[in-house]
């Protein structure tokens, strides 16, 4: 078994993120054509690559689903 990026990400050469040349397009945002039932997260959405951005993905998406000033609503 090889230890890389390309067996645990199951990408083609272990690459991160989506194929986009800068300044020729934009991460997708978290919504799809089947609103409401299917969202996107990750490292080839808005915001982008990276651990913190991976995180402000799903953090993103959750505002999506639920605003946040319900959520704090619901905290106190």
């Amino acid at each position: 078994m090889t230890l890389t990026h390309a067996y645990y990400l199951r990408r083609y050469q272990g690459t991160y993120g989506p194929a986009i040349k800068a300044g020729q397009g934009m991460f997708p945002g978290p919504h799809t054509p089947i609103r409401g039932l299917l969202y996107r997260v990750g490292d080839s959405t808005t915001p982008g690559i990276g651990v913190p951005a991976l995180a402000a993905s799903g953090i993103l998406c959750a505002n999506t689903l639920v605003k946040p000033s319900i959520v704090r609503a619901s905290l106190v």
